[in-house]
């Protein structure tokens, strides 16, 4: 079931689970600050929360044609009052949500419905994953400088309540939204299958997460999503043969360049 009923029924469902945690995250008899374990914990079913509202959000969307878009204009005024206000608390962080699963689901269902051919998948996961490596590695990428911004972090990623504590904390970006919601619309568009899309990027979550922990850092989230689907879907693996070439010249640039904006800012 896909369209704006499934979608408004799901925004609902992810609020009410939202505030749930909220109210019982506190009464958890855990503290993430003196155990190493606990934390993890935390952080771990919080990342696993905001990923399935994330799915969830883009499996119903469909694709959608340009004038959804015009949908942006609440979600940024939103975002930019809670940006000014600095707005904290349950309501807050709520509106956050709707706003961010529905801006970037929307533009998710509008660009995957623009896609000509499965096989330009490919181009799409290996060019967001290399932006996405700059955006959160470099120091002057925009996810690094969100990440050292909380009024900015706070209305560009999913938040979630932490176990044990009465924090909310932001934990998956607008942009993972983005491109969730774009894979499941490019899946149901060339009968890719669904479900399967759905099982491959619950695993690319949870890789990321375990990334994550083990590594005690901020990690982009597009290169395990991207490469999920390829691994997923064979069909998506190569562009038509007459655009290859223009596809394999440009993603190796476009990794050159990463690769050394990264080895320079080292």
């Amino acid at each position: 079931m896909i369209g704006a009923r499934a979608f408004a029924a799901v925004v609902g469902a992810c609020v009410v689970a939202f505030v749930l945690a909220a109210l019982v995250a506190p009464l958890v008899p855990v503290d993430p600050s003196r155990s190493a374990v606990a934390a993890f914990a935390a952080f771990g079913l919080g990342f696993a929360a905001v990923s399935a509202m994330t799915i969830a959000a883009g499996a119903v969307i469909g694709p959608l044609p340009p004038r959804a878009l015009a949908l942006w204009v609440p979600v940024i005024a939103v975002l930019a009052g809670s940006a000014a206000t600095r707005a904290s608390g349950i309501a807050a962080s709520a509106l956050v949500i709707v706003a961010l699963l529905t801006g970037g689901a929307v533009s998710g269902g509008v660009v995957g419905a623009r896609i000509q051919h499965a096989g330009h998948v490919v181009i799409v996961a290996v060019v967001s994953s290399l932006a996405d490596v700059w955006s959160v590695l470099s120091p002057a990428g925009p996810s690094a400088a969100a990440l050292e911004s909380a009024p900015m972090l706070s209305v560009l990623a999913l938040p979630f309540p932490m176990l044990g504590t009465r924090a909310i904390e932001p934990l998956l970006g607008i942009g993972d939204v983005v491109f969730v919601a774009l894979y499941l619309t490019v899946s149901r568009r060339f009968a890719l299958g669904v479900r399967r899309t759905i099982v491959a990027l619950g695993i690319a979550f949870a890789v990321t997460a375990a990334s994550v922990i083990a590594l005690e850092r901020a990690l982009p989230a597009l290169p395990f999503l991207g490469a999920a689907i390829l691994v997923a879907h064979p069909e998506t693996r190569l562009p038509p043969p007459h655009e290859r070439r223009v596809a394999a010249i440009g993603i190796g640039v476009l990794a050159v360049l990463v690769i050394s904006v990264l080895a320079l800012s080292r």
